[in-house]
């Protein structure tokens, strides 16, 4: 039997204000930053062009 309340948990997305107190760091394959909260996050990328990518459009 699946547990239903997990499925519900997968299925929330992350969103984040990119306008605030933002801040990252680049140590490829991971995006590091931190947010408004002043929590520290990572994100992982298989591809360390598409790591880089994403972190161009950070600085914009």
């Amino acid at each position: 039997m699946i547990d239903v309340t997990f499925l519900f948990y997968l299925q929330d997305n992350l969103v984040e204000d990119l306008l605030s107190d933002f801040e990252y760091e680049l140590q490829p394959p991971y995006l590091l930053y931190r947010n408004a909260a002043q929590e520290v996050n990572g994100i992982w990328f298989y591809n360390q062009h598409d790591c880089e990518a994403v972190a161009s459009l950070f600085g914009r």
